[in-house]
């Protein structure tokens, strides 16, 4: 088993995401320590603005392999919504990976309830630049 902390970052032209349309310009993952979350190797950044999203897409794909999911345990926040851009971006390339693939068979660590709980219980304001100390929030990445 390999933990992989694990986001992406899209581009969208309205202000709510739109899977369809949103472009996916940012793969980030990097493999950690499953008990202290401590990186055990490099961090790795697959820009779309160095080649294409097609081809980060193509690339990431045998790294993520929907069919060996012990290999690659996404460890993150809010993963749904990176689910779900993979699985649009992915058939609009022709690739087909099931939903329930990644949202119930794949194991995966979610840290978004955590956030949740951290707040106090309230949904508003639960994100992880608050807990994290991030600089900036994914809403400002198309800046």
């Amino acid at each position: 088993m390999s933990d992989y902390y694990f986001d992406i970052e899209t581009y969208s032209k309205t202000p709510e995401p739109d899977f369809r349309n949103d472009e996916i310009i940012a793969i980030t993952y990097q493999q950690i320590d499953s008990r202290t979350g401590e990186a055990k190797d490099k961090l790795n950044i697959l820009k779309s603005w160095e080649s294409s999203e097609k081809e980060i897409l193509q690339k990431f794909y045998p790294i993520f392999n929907p069919e060996k999911k012990w290999d690659f345990v996404p460890v993150g926040c809010n993963l749904s919504f990176d689910f779900t851009s993979l699985i649009f971006r992915w058939r609009k390339m022709g690739i087909e990976v099931s939903a329930r693939n990644l949202f119930a068979e794949r194991p995966y660590i979610d840290i978004q309830p955590i956030l949740i709980m951290l707040n106090k219980g309230s949904f508003n304001g639960a994100k992880l630049e608050k807990f994290a100390g991030k600089r900036y929030s994914g809403s400002e990445i198309k800046e």
